[in-house]
């Protein structure tokens, strides 16, 4: 079995002529694409370390729009008294330039491969029958390749419909299939029949809210719960622990001298020492305070080789010798196996989007480090003490069912997480343009909530409550 995003991973081809442009390596053609470009109006910086995380904004906007087949054009006819129209247009240049140079390097990524994507037909003739249980709701790019699916191999869909998912139903109108809120459906997509349609059914739920003064106090009202369920014939592999904000898990971890859980979201790397040593150079190299200084001395790093060999290239153009003599230099230390491997397969990847391609893209050598920097926060260790318990964040629900469910940080700054997507234009405008609006996903969230509650037999929620906080309507 395998998730919907390894299928469409699977089956989606870009163009014969081009490849996939790394994610972290995209904002280099961004900056590349924006240098003639008025981009503060937008509120946004051409400075490489506030345009890698400002960066993110104009590829969800860009992603958000190719994932429905619009266009700017078709924005600017919602927005009827022009608000927008000045923002519209930069987006629009901006985006003919990133595209002109993605062409230039023969490249795509997936804000235009849904304008120039093929199917794998090799891949799909070894699945004559294909089943997907799909959580969620589709885009129109999604649910066009499962169409196209279909008429290569025969493809039933199994899915529910709640208040928070039925944007679907319009989506399954459209190819003759009328679906209804409260039901679950086992779908023919090939044939366009419904083959079966089931009322959505529910557990007798017993649940138990908790209201505490701080957040610490949430890991006793945890422990407490886990008794209880287990005391009532749940057993531990049937208990989930949700936390809303990923960061809690640290805390949870510090506490769990009965090694309760397993992290399904892996173990952090920021108290590893290649995380804090290269943070900590980062931070030195990059704004002159006293406190980051301290830093550098308090890991006992070598202040006289930063000084004399890095700091004098570290505004140059990028030097591959350089480069990997600092990596070297951050990672000596690291002492964890897994961690080890991962450096391993992180230099080679970096060799290859850093210095593998003739490109004239006028890195500096702290350009060259940001993008280190960025993959490093992004390595995740498997979890090795493994207890029964699973402790994940809410997207990671997706197919599963519990028993037994432990939700923490039930707050309203939480619970959903909110969006920033809708950072050019308004709500409105992409409401009435069929754009997913901030609404759209936070109910998606709200949907993985309840199918995690309807599905359980009991539920255990605590939330904090003070003058900044109170609990998630």
């Amino acid at each position: 079995m395998i998730t919907i995003g390894e299928l469409l991973s699977r089956v989606v081809l870009p163009p014969s002529n081009k490849d996939f442009v790394d994610k972290d390596f995209r904002i280099i053609y961004l900056k590349v694409a924006i240098e003639q470009i008025d981009v503060e109006k937008l509120g946004l910086s051409k400075q490489f370390d506030k345009l890698y995380s400002q960066g993110d904004f104009i590829f969800k906007f860009f992603n958000e729009l190719n994932s429905e087949f619009k266009t700017i054009d078709e924005l600017n006819t919602y927005d009827t008294y022009g608000f927008y129209a000045e923002h519209l247009a930069i987006l629009k240049k901006i985006y003919e330039n990133y595209v002109a140079v993605l062409d230039k390097n023969n490249l795509c990524d997936n804000i235009t491969l849904p304008l120039e994507f093929s199917i794998n037909k090799d891949f799909l003739s070894e699945f004559p029958n294909i089943t997907i249980f799909y959580e969620g709701y589709f885009s129109l790019f999604e649910f066009k390749i499962i169409n196209k699916i279909s008429g290569l191999s025969l493809l039933n869909l199994h899915c529910s419909m709640n208040k928070f998912n039925k944007k679907n139903i319009e989506l399954f109108k459209g190819i003759g299939l009328d679906l209804d809120v409260g039901f679950d459906y086992i779908l023919d997509i090939s044939n366009k029949k419904i083959i079966a349609k089931m009322a959505y059914l529910q557990n007798d739920l017993k649940y138990e809210v908790y209201e505490v003064p701080n957040r610490l106090i949430q890991i006793g009202m945890v422990k407490n719960s886990i008794s209880k369920m287990i005391q009532n014939g749940i057993s531990p592999s049937s208990i989930v622990l949700i936390l809303p904000d990923e960061k809690f898990a640290k805390y949870i971890k510090s506490f769990d001298s009965e090694q309760y859980f397993n992290f399904a979201m892996g173990s952090d790397i920021k108290y590893s020492s290649v995380y804090k040593i290269s943070h900590a150079i980062n931070n030195y190299l990059n704004i002159d305070e006293p406190k980051y200084e301290a830093r550098i001395e308090y890991f006992n790093i070598d202040k006289q080789y930063l000084q004399n060999e890095i700091r004098p290239k570290w505004k140059k153009l990028l030097c591959q010798d350089t480069f990997f003599e600092l990596f070297d230099f951050v990672s000596k230390d690291e002492t964890n196996n897994d961690l080890q491997k991962e450096l391993f397969e992180l230099r080679i990847l970096l060799q290859n989007l850093l210095f593998g391609k003739e490109m004239d893209l006028k890195l500096t050598l702290k350009d060259g480090f940001k993008i280190f920097i960025k993959k490093l926060n992004k390595i995740t260790i498997d979890d090795i003490k493994s207890g029964k318990i699973t402790v994940m964040g809410i997207l990671e629900t997706r197919y599963t069912k519990y028993d037994g469910v432990i939700v923490v940080d039930f707050n309203d700054n939480i619970v959903p997480k909110k969006s920033v997507k809708d950072k050019f234009i308004s709500s409105n405008v992409k409401k009435y343009s069929n754009l997913p609006t901030s609404i759209d996903r936070e109910n998606l969230q709200k949907y993985y909530y309840k199918k995690l509650f309807d599905n359980a037999k009991e539920v255990y929620i605590s939330y904090v409550t003070n003058k900044e906080n109170t609990i998630s309507r």
